[in-house]
Order: C-alpha cells, then structure tokens, then sequence
C-alpha cells in the first residue's frame, strides 16, 4: 500500500513538471478527422514514475448514452489500479469536444469519446488493450497501442 503511495506522489510530481506533446504540423486549411476504428497511445516521457495515457473509443463502442468512459475507467482501474487526472469527453468528427449539457441536442454530432489520464509506469499497452476490450459496447479492442492522430493531441 505505501508503495502505492509513493508512486502516486511521484507520477503526480513529475506530471506537473512534464512539458506538453508538439503537436505535428499541417498545412494551412487541412482538417484532422477522427479515426473510424478505436485506438490507444501511451507516452513513456515522465522519467520512468508513470505514463500518460489516450484512448479514443469510436461511438459504437462508447455510445453516447452512456456515462462517458465509465466502463473503460473501471476496468484500467482493474488492470493497473491507480489512475489519476482522468478526463473523458465525447468529441465530434475533428475531434472537438461537444458539450455535455447539450449532449442530447449535439448526439447527432458525437462519433467518439476521447479519454486522458496517467497511470504508474508499471501499466502496460497490453493492459490498456484489454481493459479496451472488456469496456467496448461491442468487445471490440485496437491490435496494439501507438502514435496518436493529430487531433489527439494537446494543442500547442
């Protein structure tokens, strides 16, 4: 339990010190679009206490109707326990965020749920891509986790 602890505080700590993703760049007028298929990345940069974590499930394995990401948050609890700064947002076909206050009038807009959090560096892509599966709406899971799309990323 105190090992636990101590590497919360540690991935907190050196999270708050990490620099963000440049994003990559595109030529002017050019729209990123959200994948049709779910897919994972992880970033190993937080000096080896933890990683930084994106999962982008599409609408027919995240639908809407349900609480955004709760089931996926639940079974990476159940693979790598601790997870912090989790954030779930239903997003539209460039990857921007739709409200949730509206969500019932902007659904028609949704085609995914993006998903950002951090977890101690012991959590590896294998979990990810269970826990992936086992949350799906349709059991469906990536083949592995790699370099996200643009729109995935943090902006500059």
């Amino acid at each position: 339990m105190l090992l636990k602890i101590i590497l919360l505080a540690v991935t907190l700590i050196v999270s708050a010190f990490a620099s963000p993703l440049p994003a990559k760049s595109k030529s002017k007028g050019e729209k990123t679009k959200v994948s049709p298929v779910d897919s994972c990345w992880r970033n190993d940069s937080l000096a080896g206490a933890g990683a930084r974590w994106i999962l982008y499930a599409n609408k027919s394995s995240m639908p809407p109707s349900e609480k955004c990401g709760q089931a996926y948050l639940d079974n990476m609890r159940g693979r790598c326990g601790v997870i912090t700064t989790w954030k779930c947002d239903f997003v539209d076909k460039n990857g921007k965020r739709v409200e949730k206050k509206e969500k019932k009038e902007n659904e028609k807009k949704i085609v995914a749920a993006k998903m950002t959090f951090f977890t101690h560096a012991f959590c590896n892509p294998d979990d990810a891509l269970a826990a992936m599966g086992a949350a799906s709406a349709r059991k469906h899971k990536p083949s592995k986790c790699d370099e996200p799309p643009d729109w995935m990323l943090p902006p500059k």
